[in-house]
């Protein structure tokens, strides 16, 4: 019989590359999306034309109790990966927002309690996977390197999400037998990525430069570094975590720091072009913090993780899709 998972968040970048995998696998997918998500917009996606052909789709609100009660006893899934979030990916900085704040509440951290409730309640053996964050920590107060044993200090709102997220799970998996674990990633790209996001900024402002649509590219700080990994090598660490026989949280990161320079770099070369002719920095004197590096031995060592796509090779895939793009008169 094929096993059943229901991922929420499934047109996301984790979401979408995790249910390639599992279909590849010879899963039966439920995909959780947002009540308002514009299916047939997705549908139309050459990237996720393959999930929304062969996943049964599911408009549901998780911040529901009951919503989510129901379904989740309609399907009775096998495992679940909690993969959806509200995230604000500019935080550092900004005003306070109630609004926001209390969104990224109930999508991030009281949904992950609806699951949790509803899986004890149904009395389901459903395994749970959620997916927590770097965020969950701060850069220059917690140690330089990041393993399962470093304690939890939120650098932002959307880490303290997560880390409520994860204690909800160690509390339930301690006290109720849940099989919950939670991975923390580290920064993870790919083509599915929004230019919300750096690596597809510079990997898309790089296309465009290079056919002859834009002329700069403006970056606030080049020196500002992350622990970046390839998302397809993250979405196989999901997947060992959830096969795993017993529940346990690790880190999955790639072990290095790169500079936002290395990026630019790199994909500005893939395509023959000396970025600093086109690089227009809106605040080079802007105080860098240290960034945090993510250790991973644990998962290597008990899972046998092992990251299969190097650096160049995944910022080089990233600018040919988005050359490809552009050529083709695509819509991003």
């Amino acid at each position: 019989m094929k096993k059943k998972a229901i991922i929420t968040g499934v047109f996301g970048q984790d979401g979408s590359l995790l249910a390639n995998k599992l279909l590849s696998e010879g899963y039966s997918i439920y995909g959780f999306v947002r009540p308002d998500s514009d299916i047939k917009k997705k549908s139309d996606n050459p990237q996720l034309k393959r999930i929304s052909e062969n996943c049964e789709i599911c408009q549901i609100d998780i911040c529901n109790f009951s919503k989510v009660k129901d379904l989740i006893k309609v399907i009775e899934p096998d495992e679940l990966f909690h993969l959806a979030a509200c995230h604000h990916s500019s935080q550092k900085g900004i005003d306070f927002d109630g609004e926001l704040q209390n969104l990224m509440f109930q999508v991030n951290s009281k949904s992950t309690i609806n699951i949790i409730q509803s899986i004890l309640e149904l009395n389901n053996q459903c395994k749970l996977l959620f997916a927590g964050s770097s965020q969950m920590y701060t850069p220059g107060q917690s140690p330089d390197v990041i393993d399962e044993t470093v304690p939890f200090l939120p650098s932002t709102f959307y880490g303290q999400t997560k880390v409520w997220g994860q204690q909800m799970i160690e509390f339930y998996r301690e006290r109720y037998g849940l099989w919950g674990c939670t991975a923390i990633l580290f920064n993870h790209e790919s083509k599915r990525r929004s230019n919300k996001f750096v690596s597809r900024l510079i990997t898309q402002t790089a296309a465009k430069i290079k056919c002859g649509i834009e002329n700069k590219i403006e970056l606030k700080n080049i020196y500002a570094t992350a622990d970046f990994s390839c998302a397809k090598d993250i979405v196989e660490g999901l997947y060992l975590m959830i096969s795993a026989e017993k529940p346990r949280d690790y880190v999955l990161a790639s072990g290095e720091l790169k500079k936002i320079k290395d990026l630019l770099s790199t994909a500005f070369s893939h395509l023959n072009l000396d970025w600093k002719q086109y690089l227009v920095s809106t605040n080079p004197g802007e105080k860098t913090d240290p960034g945090l590096i993510g250790n991973s031995e644990k998962i290597k060592y008990e899972l046998r993780w092992e990251q299969k796509i190097e650096f160049n090779s995944w910022i080089s895939e990233m600018v040919d899709n988005d050359y490809d793009l552009i050529q083709n008169s695509s819509k991003f």
